[in-house]
């Protein structure tokens, strides 16, 4: 998706969607163990936009954000950086006011781990006692609410295929499948996988049928490297990340 149709190449859009099911096509379960997850930048774009919904004012202040309470202290990584910007050119996020007519900018959420800021409207910066961040969010028939703009991981300084080439056994997931189902109170989570086994630093064969589950605080807690390869997909760019010690139950 795009604002500007030069954005857009049909070819380089039909090459990888074969790539990618060629990747995980006759996809089989592993045994269950505890592997090193590597996720593909579209896949953990996925993950990131969850992070950055847990990061909104109203959210917090209903009680439905694990992220309550948090500022200043670490919710993830130190590898793990994530702003809101709301004025990166031509993205799908980018406008120069949100719905109450405040000026976007760009709000730093976490910075080497660590919580910073929530994401604001008018009504829930009046009762923190703060500015608005401009990102109210609203429909044409409805009231004001806090929503994301641009979600940005700021991505790190190594390739994909050389984070491959260090893991002796993993999983590299191109696909997580319930996201939707993740309890954004208490983080718990439990996600199938798809996507291929990595063998002393190769991939080898397609995986499929494998379920990982546990605690999204845990989770960003063991994130230990970030792809120098950052795309967006929509209004989320995200790089390949790496994340140790994750159980996953297959055979």
């Amino acid at each position: 998706s795009a604002r500007r149709l030069e954005d857009i190449e049909p070819i380089e859009i039909a090459e990888r969607a074969v790539e990618r099911t060629l990747f995980v096509l006759g996809g089989e379960p592993v045994s269950t163990d505890r592997y090193f997850l590597l996720l593909q930048p579209e896949c953990s774009a996925s993950l990131v936009a969850e992070v950055g919904e847990l990061f909104c004012a109203s959210d917090v202040h209903k009680n439905r954000s694990l992220m309550k309470g948090k500022l200043g202290t670490p919710v993830a990584s130190g590898c793990f950086n994530l702003v809101d910007d709301g004025r990166i050119p031509w993205r799908l996020g980018t406008s120069p006011f949100d719905g109450e007519g405040v000026p976007t900018g760009r709000t730093c959420l976490i910075d080497a781990g660590v919580a910073c800021s929530y994401l604001y409207n008018l009504q829930y910066a009046h009762k923190d006692g703060v500015s608005s961040t401009g990102n109210a969010s609203r429909g044409m028939a409805s009231l004001p609410d806090v929503g994301t703009s641009n979600l940005v991981l700021e991505s790190g300084s190594e390739p994909q295929s050389k984070l491959i080439e260090r893991i002796d056994r993993g999983i590299v997931v191109a696909e997580l499948m319930g996201l939707h189902t993740l309890d954004p109170v208490s983080g718990d989570f439990s996600l199938g996988v798809k996507g291929a086994l990595i063998e002393k630093g190769r991939v080898t064969r397609p995986v499929a049928g494998m379920t990982v589950a546990g605690n999204l605080m845990e989770l960003l807690a063991h994130v230990v490297a970030v792809g120098d390869d950052g795309e967006f997909f929509g209004s989320v760019k995200s790089a390949t990340l790496v994340i140790e010690n994750v159980v996953a139950a297959g055979l």
